[in-house]
Order: C-alpha cells, then structure tokens, then sequence
C-alpha cells in the first residue's frame, strides 16, 4: 500500500513535464536574418526574438503547405507593430517592416485559423534606397519582384 501514495505524486511530476518538455518542443529561440527556421506548430503561437538595428527593413515570411500561416510582431513594451497572414503565395504570411529603434522583437509564429503542423519562418535584411518624392524610379527584374515603399 505503501507504493500507492507515491502514485499522485509521481503523476504530478509527469504531468509538469509533459506540459514543461511540451512548451520546449515547439521550438521558439532567437530568429536569425537569413537563417530559416524549420519548426511545427501545436497549438499556441510559437515565439521567437528578433534584433534589429534603427532603420533596418526586414521580411518576415512563413510558409506551411499544412494551415493557414500568420506572422505578429511585437515590440520590446509588448505592442504589437506588424501583423500578417496572406501577403505571401497562396495562404503563407509575409511581413515588410522598419525598424525606429535598436530593439530586439518578438515574432510569433502562429495560425490564422486554429492549424498544426510543419512551417518554415524566415526573416530578411533588405537593403532599402531613398529615393525623392518628385524622381522616377526605374527597376529591371529577371524573374520575380517584390517592391516596398515606405513613405516619409
């Protein structure tokens, strides 16, 4: 009888480590420009950091062929200065930003809708140029463009 006090406890520890070792693998970490990150979606949006610098302009895309995608971008204070689902090809989000401060952000990797499954989520430095309001601008591409205008 002795054993069956024990019984409560220990499923107590493996209920914290489900949920703890559960957290952890939907993966979350830092988010490096230029590196993708494979990682699958379980439920709550996943988190991940990213530094940039004043003045930085960065594309933020996930693409998932299994749910509906959606990218929020969030501030070092919590609020919330980007969001998108459906600016990439077909249902994929694809964000376009630039930064007003050094800071580190928050991007969440999450669903549209309530979907799981596998994504990849990338973040891309741009190199932006300014051009004035009365100029024309000509831009010659080889195969596929994609142009950001900020305006001041």
């Amino acid at each position: 009888m002795k054993t069956l006090r024990f019984l409560p406890i220990i499923a107590l520890l493996s209920l914290l480590f489900a949920v703890v070792g559960g957290a952890g693998a939907q993966g979350g970490g830092e988010l490096t420009p230029g590196t993708p990150v494979e990682g699958t979606l379980a439920g709550d949006p996943v988190e991940y950091s990213l530094s940039l610098s004043a003045g930085q302009v960065v594309v933020i895309s996930m693409v998932s062929e299994d749910f509906d995608t959606r990218v929020t971008l969030k501030n070092s204070s919590g609020a919330e200065v980007g969001a998108d689902d459906d600016s990439g090809v077909d249902q994929n989000a694809m964000l376009a930003f630039v930064s007003q401060a050094d800071e580190t952000y928050s991007v969440e990797a999450g669903s549209y809708y309530s979907g799981e499954g596998a994504y990849t989520l990338t973040a891309t430095i741009v190199d932006a140029a300014e051009v004035a309001a009365d100029s024309s601008v000509t831009i010659a591409a080889a195969d596929e463009l994609q142009v950001y205008a900020v305006y001041k």
